[in-house]
Order: C-alpha cells, then structure tokens, then sequence
C-alpha cells in the first residue's frame, strides 16, 4: 500500500519544517534538540541544518522504497535504511 510510505514522509516533511525554521532563528528551538534553547545558538543551528539534510534524505529514500519516486539508488539498500529507520524511530520514547 502506498498510503504508508506518503504519510511517513509526511510526518518526515513536518518535522524537517520545523528543523527548518529553528535553523534559521526563529523561536521554536524549545520543541527540538531537547528543547534547552528558544532561539537555538549558533553552533546548535549547524546541528540543525545537518539534521534537516538527513531528514530530507530520509523522505527521499522513504518514497523511492514506497516506489513514489525514482531515483539511481540501491533498491535493497534503501529497503534496509527504512527497516533501519522503523527500527530506530521505534526505540524511542
């Protein structure tokens, strides 16, 4: 079914948003990065903006293993990334 690798990636896309936004100053670092900081420091935005890459990465290789996407990619190493990600993901609280 196609439904569950869209709504990963729409769950993926909301929370990159966010990383997005707390990247470039804005006011909502107290909901990432354990939420120590309303406007995130400098050296936290770089965090940041690597975390939006992998996230962004992340939606990519989720809808090429959904087959939405196409993309010059390993289709089992994708396959493995999202089991990887479940995984992970499932782990935390």
């Amino acid at each position: 079914m196609r439904i569950f690798p869209l709504l990963g990636a729409l769950l993926f896309s909301v929370i990159a948003l966010l990383t997005f936004l707390v990247t470039f100053g804005l006011p909502l670092g107290e909901y990432t990065l354990g939420g120590k900081f309303k406007v995130l420091p400098k050296k936290m935005r770089l965090i940041s903006a690597s975390s939006f890459v992998i996230q962004i990465i992340a939606i990519v290789i989720i809808l090429y293993a959904g087959k939405i996407v196409s993309i010059d990619f390993s289709y089992s190493l994708a396959k493995k990334y999202v089991s990887f990600l479940l995984s992970f993901l499932s782990l935390i609280r």
